[in-house]
């Protein structure tokens, strides 16, 4: 009853956040902030948002699976010396663990 989204975001949204939106099949488009640091691997879940689950009582609130959003991360094909500079020193002191 999930439901996954692959998202493409840049290398730049990937390390300073950024906002997903995601159309649904019922016709919403749901704006996912991302702010963390998304990986390679890295999946977020929203809860609620997959397909309806058919349940045996009906009448009651309808209860759905997750939304799993999937990230492939887009580099750049090329930096110049002065964008790589820049680059290493803003994530000189990050926190790798």
């Amino acid at each position: 009853h999930d439901l996954v989204f692959s998202a493409d975001v840049t290398l730049g949204e990937a390390l300073a956040g950024t906002i997903v939106k995601v159309p649904t099949l019922d016709g919403r488009v749901l704006a996912i902030p991302c702010p963390e640091v998304i990986s390679p691997g890295y999946r977020k879940v929203v809860p609620g948002e997959g397909m309806p689950i058919a349940t045996a009582h009906r009448g009651g609130d309808e209860r759905r699976g997750d939304l799993v959003l999937r990230f492939r991360v887009k580099f750049p094909k090329y930096l110049a010396e002065p964008q790589k500079a820049v680059l290493a020193k803003a994530l000189a002191d990050a926190d790798y663990t």
